[in-house]
């Protein structure tokens, strides 16, 4: 009975420790349980979704400067768990006074902030080469004309980014749009402790991730806007032109002599011919009385005009005009003299010496009829 009591007794003490092993072995596979679940849940709860975005603008622009090159990024920096991110709206504000940010969120523009017209954006605007829109092409739209804010609008469907994080690895979960700009004027100054006048760039993005989860972002950027510098004609670089051999006035002697010929001298020769007859009374019967009258030819003037020529680089020609007078050739008279005047010296002389003549050939005369 003993044996048999050892017997029922032995199974009795080795049965209470196998139900102390069966509940430790439970309670050991829930708490197994329950670790797995809060490591699961824990994984569940880290998977986190994320944007980002930047307006890049130049540190400084002039005004009246056009086309000047600027972009808005997207990027995705979301869990890697939660799959691509779509893109569901982008917009942004060229110019604003001052940023705000609520729980270190930028937010839009405030209107009390607003500046609007500093810059005139436009296309066209495509996504850069090697991100994650590249060539794909967006419209600018105005969203708020109040601050100058616009939307742009891709055309296709939405930009759709790589897994995240975005990185140099990871070049297509980013989105980078490139456009244009034309600096209009000053604008309100956003900075006062920097020199010149600055003013903000805000740029805000939504998106949804593969997973389902939102998400959005918000950035900005500040640039130096400079007053149009004043033109002055020195700077007007007026590409003078080199002089090219332009036969600048190759003096052509434009021979037009204008001889103002004052040639005032008109000579009036003066032919003082005086001829003196030289009467020769021979009281012989042949009376042949020789006259020589002598002409005295008077001037040969040399009438040298003065010529004054007008022009320039005109050859002056020197005209000497000589007029020679050549008297007529001394005439030869015959032996009868001529007396021009029966009262002149010469004709008294003649007149005397024929009545000598005549008397010495009358008394001759009479000598011969008288008786002897």
């Amino acid at each position: 009975m003993s044996g048999r009591s050892r017997m029922t007794a032995e199974p009795g003490l080795r049965q209470e420790p196998q139900d102390r092993r069966s509940t430790a072995r439970i309670r050991a596979g829930a708490a197994l349980l329950g670790g797995l679940a809060s490591i699961a849940f824990a994984a569940t709860a880290f998977a986190a979704s994320g944007m980002g975005t930047t307006p890049t603008y130049p540190l400084t622009m002039t005004v009246g400067t056009v086309n000047v090159p600027v972009t808005v990024s997207v990027t995705n920096f979301s869990d890697p768990e939660e799959g691509t991110l779509t893109v569901n709206s982008i917009k942004h504000t060229p110019s604003c006074r001052a940023v705000t940010t609520i729980n270190n969120q930028v937010q839009p523009c405030a209107p009390a902030n607003a500046d609007p017209g500093v810059f005139s954006p436009h296309g066209p605007a495509t996504g850069k080469a090697g991100t994650g829109c590249a060539g794909k092409t967006f419209n600018l739209s105005a969203a708020d004309v109040t601050t100058g804010e616009f939307e742009f609008l891709p055309v296709g469907g939405p930009v759709v980014l790589a897994a995240g994080p975005s990185g140099p690895s990871n070049p297509l979960a980013e989105c980078v749009i490139e456009f244009f700009v034309n600096v209009l004027k000053l604008p309100q100054d956003s900075n006062a402790g920097l020199a010149g006048l600055q003013t903000k760039q805000i740029s805000l993005v939504t998106g949804t991730t593969f997973s389902g989860l939102s998400a959005n972002a918000g950035g900005s950027g500040e640039t130096t806007v400079a007053e149009e510098p004043t033109a002055t004609p020195t700077s007007t670089l007026t590409a003078t032109p080199t002089p090219t051999a332009t036969p600048t006035a190759t003096a052509t002697p434009t021979a037009t002599p204008t001889p103002t010929a004052t040639a005032t001298a008109t000579p009036t020769p003066v032919l003082t011919s005086t001829p003196t007859p030289t009467v020769t009374v021979t009281p012989t019967r042949t009376n042949t009385p020789t006259v020589t009258p002598t002409a005295t030819a008077t001037p040969t003037p040399t009438n040298t005009p003065t010529v004054t020529p007008t022009g320039t680089n005109t050859p002056t020609p020197t005209i000497t005009p000589t007029r020679t007078i050549t008297p007529t050739a001394t005439p030869t008279f015959p032996a009868v003299p001529v007396v021009t005047s029966p009262g002149s010296p010469a004709g008294v002389a003649l007149t005397a010496g024929l009545a000598v003549a005549m008397v010495l050939a009358l008394r001759r005369v009479l000598r011969g009829t008288r008786p002897r």
